[in-house]
């Protein structure tokens, strides 16, 4: 079944905030590739919309729909990618996606050392195209012979039945704890550092101040394991003449990580967060839906990056 652009008619047209629940249920039933008049949602979808603007959401309306937005949902899962033929070669652990113009198999492989199979996969589309839903049928299927781990920046996979008995779910507030400067086993301390610094100065706009930034964490250092609280303390403790554009740079430094500090709460305050390692070592989605887009931006880009440094020092997480 294939949905038209204009499936949702006026439904869609109606100006509304973000957090309204009338748009977010129209979001949510945008990913389906099934037409609302198939959905048999036209007239609960009309009546929820009269009661979200008078200010009075009908719930029982409302559980309704995302009842049968979730049967849908579940339904995109259920249905299996195509066979391999007999003469693939598919080893364990290999994910069929499609075949060649000529019937040859394209796949994901999730066991090393596979030369002839794919090892990245890369998912471009418009918004509602079903990329994430692609992803969530990936994730289920190979969960029982691999790890997954997922970064969910607006709790799109919570919404999957599928996913809630395949993968954890960690979210950024209350459950996650991440020390920035809590190196990795077998990774070098100022290899560690430098990236860390380089990318906090990349994300934050804080070139001019990163080597006064990487000064601050080796002194830290020599004293045990820094964070984020303490390279804070000793920026404000470090003395520079207040006629110099060092002292622009500091300041600048100081008032951007203390805002960080301050927009993500207890996320990066402690002395010793959660451990990567094992949070890899699982089936997990880290919802950060909550953050704001530059913040969700670093969390991911540093995770990526401490995956990269621990398998270039021959750990794979």
């Amino acid at each position: 079944m294939r949905r038209d652009t204009n499936s949702f008619g006026d439904f869609s047209s109606t100006s509304t905030s973000v957090g309204n629940p009338y748009s977010k249920l129209i979001q949510r039933l945008s990913r389906l590739p099934v037409a609302i008049d198939e959905l048999c949602l036209s007239t609960e979808l009309a009546l929820y919309k009269d009661s979200v603007e008078r200010g009075q959401p009908d719930h029982f309306l409302h559980d309704i729909i995302e009842s049968v937005a979730m049967q849908a949902e579940a339904q995109l899962l259920t249905q299996p990618f195509v066979e391999p033929h007999s003469e693939s070669g598919l080893n364990q652990g290999d994910h069929h996606i499609l075949d060649n113009s000529d019937g040859t198999p394209v796949c994901v492989s999730f066991n090393s050392g596979q030369p002839t199979k794919i090892d990245h996969l890369c998912l471009f589309g418009k918004p509602g195209k079903g990329k994430s839903s692609l992803m969530a049928v990936i994730a289920c299927s190979v969960a029982p012979n691999c790890h997954t781990f997922i970064i969910d920046v607006n709790k799109f996979f919570r919404q999957i039945p599928q996913m809630r008995y395949t993968h954890a779910f960690v979210r950024w507030e209350p459950d996650f704890r991440l020390n920035l400067l809590d190196c990795p086993v077998g990774v070098p301390a100022n290899q560690f550092d430098q990236t860390v610094v380089s990318e906090l100065s990349r994300a934050y706009g804080l070139q001019f101040s990163e080597y006064m930034i990487q000064d601050a964490v080796r002194t830290l250092r020599e004293n045990g394991t820094p964070n984020l609280v303490s390279l804070l303390e000793e920026l404000r403790n470090t003395k520079v003449p207040g006629w110099s554009n060092k002292k622009k740079y500091l300041d600048s430094a100081i008032l951007i990580i203390s805002n960080l500090l301050h927009a993500t709460g207890e996320l990066f305050r402690c002395k010793k967060g959660m451990s990567l390692d094992c949070l890899l070592q699982g089936n997990v989605v880290l919802e950060l839906d909550g953050l704001l887009v530059k913040h969700q931006a670093f969390v991911s880009r540093f995770i990526f990056e401490y995956l990269h440094l621990a398998s270039l020092a021959g750990r794979r997480p």
